[in-house]
């Protein structure tokens, strides 16, 4: 028995009748003066989405992907659970996830409540062991190209590393997509996406603006580690390389021998005296005619003609005389006159 039914027991018979008859009269009195109103239930405005991400492989939870929805000003980050949970209107959504090491993935979603997705992704190809992709950037003020010293990058999710007396900053990490975010007082801050070869070093110019401009957009240079390890980028970078011939040198003003490519560099002049044995000569002190310049090839001498290489061989050549010649490429003739470094493209591009 309810506690309603055991209030009406003791009541005669007929009392009841007349109690619940009088009930139902005034409940129809009260739904007759009363306003006809309908109840709806409110729709809401925002749907609960939680992202499950897990390695393709092993299902293993990935913390700190990074989940991307279209209008969000920032990125979700998943947990140490691999989960991250975010208020979305209700609609069709493109999400982009995002982790070191892996593939990036996209999802369309059709979003009407509620609801919690899993998304995996497949790691990138391993690199080789001992050689992790590096990342130099290289921060430069836009206009004068005056390198920043002291400014902050930092990769999303990564520490900030600041530049140094030539606005360079290197990083040793995953290859793949990452975002880099720079900051340097009395400059617009920059956050800019990249993608991190897995072979060798990616550099990235990034030019700060004093005011809050439009830039350019980035150059991204992929470096060879052929290169990397002969120290060809230590001198450019540092400096010492006194002329540099360069592929976009080549390609710009096509030649048909290599050393025509030569005759625009200042300071060398090409000898042509002996049919089939043309020769690249450097100043002399007290010699009008200069001196020979002694070729390397991918860091090994020839006594080849230069023009015994096509033009499309070459990456570039570096050019040196005198006291600005590396000490591992001098005295290996008797003027000590200088030496033209080339690189191939099959060695070092």
């Amino acid at each position: 028995m309810t506690p309603h039914t055991m209030q009406l027991a003791g009541a005669p018979r007929g009392a009841w009748s007349r109690a619940a008859l009088l009930g139902f009269a005034a409940s129809l009195a009260v739904g007759a003066s009363a306003p006809h109103t309908v109840l709806r239930a409110q729709e809401p405005t925002t749907v609960r989405m939680t992202v499950q991400m897990r390695d393709a492989q092993t299902q293993a939870p990935l913390m700190g992907a990074l989940i991307r929805v279209p209008g969000q000003a920032r990125p979700y980050i998943t947990g140490v659970d691999g989960q991250v949970s975010f208020e979305v209107p209700a609609g069709t959504w493109v999400i982009t996830a995002r982790k070191g090491g892996y593939f990036t993935a996209t999802e369309e979603l059709e979003v009407r409540g509620p609801d919690e997705i899993t998304m995996l992704l497949r790691r990138l190809e391993e690199v080789e062991a001992g050689l992790p992709a590096t990342l130099l950037v290289r921060v430069r003020e836009a206009g004068t190209g005056r390198s920043i010293e002291g400014a902050g990058v930092s990769l999303v999710g990564g520490e900030t590393r600041i530049t140094d007396k030539r606005g360079n900053v290197q990083f040793a990490t995953l290859s793949g997509e990452a975002r880099l975010n720079v900051e340097m007082i009395g400059y617009a801050n920059r956050s800019e996406p990249v993608s991190v070869h897995s072979d060798g070093t990616t550099v990235v110019d990034l030019a700060m603006a004093v005011d809050a401009v439009v830039l350019e957009p980035i150059k991204v240079e992929v470096r060879s580690r052929h290169l990397l390890v002969n120290g060809v980028y230590r001198r450019i970078d540092s400096g010492q390389v006194m002329r540099l011939l360069t592929r976009e040198d080549l390609e710009k003003f096509p030649v048909s021998f290599l050393s025509d490519a030569f005759s625009s560099v200042p300071g060398v002049q090409v000898d042509r005296a002996s049919v089939g044995d043309t020769k690249l000569m450097g100043p002399a002190r007290g010699d009008p005619n200069g001196c020979e310049l002694k070729v390397y090839v991918d860091g090994m001498p020839t006594d080849m003609n230069i023009d015994s290489f096509s033009p499309e061989m070459v990456e570039l050549a570096e050019i040196y005389w005198g006291l600005r010649t590396p000490i591992q490429y001098r005295g290996v003739n008797a003027s000590n006159c200088g030496v033209v470094l080339l690189w191939t493209r099959r060695g070092g591009g």
